[in-house]
């Protein structure tokens, strides 16, 4: 996820467990990101969330997280 927001990159996240299932929810409360469940998810379910997230919105909206100071270390 960081890697991905590093590049300005917005992503399709299965979370699995841990800090995972936060991470994802408050990556697609921001617009950077869809979060899908992994066992329940077919092909095409994936294929679409790909598709969606390849919009501009989520592109600029991973830009701008990308653009942070925190995320940046600063």
């Amino acid at each position: 996820m960081l890697g991905a927001l590093t590049h300005g990159l917005p992503m399709v996240l299965l979370p699995l467990g841990a800090d995972q299932p936060w991470n994802a929810k408050h990556c697609q409360t921001l617009d950077v990101g869809i979060v899908l469940q992994g066992v329940n998810t077919s092909p095409a379910t994936l294929s679409e969330a790909v598709s969606t997230v390849n919009d501009v919105r989520y592109h600029k909206a991973a830009q701008r997280v990308q653009n942070e100071k925190t995320l940046r270390g600063v």
